[in-house]
């Protein structure tokens, strides 16, 4: 998020890694992508850096894991989604 976005968030807990397989100058490479869970109490000023086109907010309940590129990325979301995953203890 730091490289990414220029945001450090307070809270952050790890939710769980999946493979995943992508080509890139014609040479396949195998990755194992760690996925995170970060709470905020307020959305905080982003700053795409240079691996970013846009940056978009959107509500959980309207993520759509089909739509997102990778493998591991819809497979994670997909889980968060099924198992309505409270990462921190809020309530």
């Amino acid at each position: 998020l730091q490289e990414e976005l220029m945001f450090q968030p307070s809270l952050v807990q790890y939710f769980g890694s999946y493979p995943n397989t992508y080509l890139y100058k014609n040479i396949e490479y195998k990755t194992c992508d760690a996925f995170f869970a970060v709470e905020i109490e307020q959305k905080p000023i982003l700053k795409a850096g240079d691996d970013v086109a846009n940056i978009d907010w959107v509500k959980i309940t309207e993520l759509q894991p089909e739509k997102f590129a990778f493998a591991s990325a819809r497979e994670a979301i997909a889980l968060y989604l099924k198992n309505d995953y409270v990462p921190f203890d809020c309530c």
